[in-house]
This record gives C-alpha cells, sequence and structure tokens, in this order.
C-alpha cells in the first residue's frame, strides 16, 4: 500500500488535481493505477477515467472509475476528444511491453494540464536530471514522508484507500519466483 499510493498521490499532486477536475489512469488496473482511482476520488476529482483491458474495466469502477478506456479497442483521445482531461497519470508507458501513452494523452489533456508519468524514454530521464523537462511534462520519483503516509493512512481509515491482493503466495524462493512471473506476465483476476 504505501509505495504505489505515495507514488499516486504525489503524481496527482504534481499534476495539480483538485476538486472537480478531470483525471486520466493510464494503467488504472495495475497496482499505482488502482491506488491512484481510489485517491483521485478521495481527492473529489470530478472525473476519473481508467485505461486497461476491458477484463479489468470492473474492478477500475468498483473502485470510483466513473468510465473505463479499453486500451485493446479504443485511443485515448479517440475515446475521450481533444483537450478534455486537467491531469493524465500514465503508469503504463514504457513498462515492459512497448507503450507508449504520451501522444494520445497529449491530444486529449488540456491547455495548461499536466500529463505526469512513472516511466518514460531515456530522454525524458534525462532531461529530468537536468532540470529541463518539457512544459506539461512531468516524471515523478516518489518521495517517502510521514506527512504523506499518514493522509493515506487518513484516507485508508475512512475506507476511501483499499489495497488490491491479487493473490498470496508463499514466502520462499519458489513463492518469489511466482510473483515475479505473475507480475511480467501482467495476469489480473477480473
Amino acid at each position: 500500500l504505501p509505495t504505489v499510493s505515495l507514488t499516486g498521490l504525489q503524481a496527482l499532486r504534481k499534476g495539480g488535481l483538485s476538486a472537480g477536475m478531470r483525471v486520466l489512469i493510464i494503467g488504472a488496473s495495475g497496482g499505482c493505477g488502482t491506488a491512484a482511482v481510489q485517491i483521485a476520488k478521495a481527492l473529489s476529482a470530478g472525473e476519473v477515467v481508467g485505461v486497461c483491458s476491458s477484463k479489468n474495466a470492473e474492478l477500475v469502477t468498483q473502485l470510483g472509475g466513473d468510465r473505463v478506456v479499453d486500451y485493446n479497442t479504443e485511443t485515448v483521445d479517440g475515446a475521450c476528444g481533444a483537450d478534455y482531461f486537467d491531469v493524465v497519470y500514465d503508469t503504463a508507458t514504457n513498462s515492459g511491453a512497448g507503450e507508449m501513452y504520451f501522444k494520445q494523452a497529449k491530444n486529449a489533456l488540456k491547455r495548461g494540464g499536466q500529463y505526469v508519468a512513472i516511466n518514460a524514454p531515456a530522454m525524458d530521464w534525462l532531461r529530468l536530471l537536468c532540470g529541463c523537462q518539457r512544459r506539461n511534462f512531468q516524471l515523478i520519483l516518489t518521495q517517502h514522508n510521514s506527512s504523506d503516509l499518514s493522509e493515506l493512512a487518513t484516507m485508508a481509515d475512512n475506507g476511501q484507500l483499499k489495497p488490491i491482493i491479487d493473490c498470496t503466495l508463499p514466502l520462499s524462493q519458489e513463492g518469489v519466483d511466482q510473483g515475479f512471473s505473475r507480475l511480467k506476465s501482467r495476469d489480473r483476476k477480473s
């Protein structure tokens, strides 16, 4: 709960999310995405749209997503139109299967909106390290701190933030191997 939730909270803040805004969460059924859907709702986002496969759409809506864009059959900009979102939080681009959502998301982002990602091509990491990121594009490096953990604990205590536990595995070498194999397969319960 702490790392994915801290990442989501800090990314949404970095994007300037405030009450009533529209937010797009790319990778909404993954660890960081499921936390972000719940956190965006807890922060009073006006609309939370998640990008995931249709088999995970129900999970995203149960967590508070208002609607889902199925990446297998739709594009973000095609499903939502241009200049629609105030904040885009991308947890999927460059995560290992060739995903690249920036161009689609940029088209759907309002003028002055923010695109915040947890991963990007090497050139964007270099820009981050040099302190010259692109306008309206932010890479997030999670900062662990007690203030944010306290805020997340309050959300959890209030029932606004719940960890998603897909399965439990034994604490053994075999369990670790199974866990990494499951992570690489991107298989989720629907």
